[in-house]
């Protein structure tokens, strides 16, 4: 499963996996970016259920192929063409597009009783929602010390920063 969603995913893109440390439970346990035209990094956090690693890294990998709409969305927040509400609901929309991808992958996924006790993710994604209105209720449910919301709210604001200075693009240092 993993080299067919690494083959299908990035056919056309390098890929580059960081591990990161942190115990901060309002920090993301992965993510990915974009660092250039032809790449995409995916950051995993460490010590996590090696399962955990793994479902993680397929939702990543998933979600990374959203690229096009991500780099739009961006765009569209840093030139003041979206609102903060349509910029946090497209993004947690293309998320929420992967997470369904990565449920239907995880009925395939052949995990003991143990494994499935101790990871943090395999029901999270397995008794995911299917209507995009519940899903963004249940993760709050489930991870309520992050707030997805307020991430790319904050993401938002500092686009909007970026695109009011002259000669600046998406990724610059403010």
């Amino acid at each position: 499963m993993l080299s067919n969603v690494l083959s299908e995913a990035f056919s056309n893109r390098t890929v580059q996996l960081y591990y990161f440390y942190s115990e901060d439970e309002s920090v993301a346990r992965a993510c990915h970016y974009y660092p250039d035209e032809s790449s995409v990094s995916i950051r995993v956090r460490e010590n996590q259920q090696p399962c955990d690693e793994y479902i993680i890294l397929i939702y990543e990998m998933l979600n990374s192929e959203g690229e096009k709409r991500f780099r739009k969305i961006f765009h569209e927040a840093q030139s003041g063409t979206v609102t903060k509400e349509d910029f946090i609901r497209s993004i947690l929309q293309q998320e929420f597009e992967a997470y369904k991808r990565t449920q239907s992958l995880l009925k395939t996924f052949k995990l003991g009783k143990g494994e499935i006790a101790k990871s943090y993710y395999y029901n999270r994604f397995f008794h995911m929602p299917g209507d995009f209105e519940e899903f963004l209720a249940y993760q709050k449910k489930v991870s309520p010390k992050r707030d997805p919301v307020k991430e790319y709210g904050s993401q938002y604001d500092y686009l909007r920063s970026v695109g009011s200075r002259p000669n600046t693009k998406v990724g610059d240092k403010p």
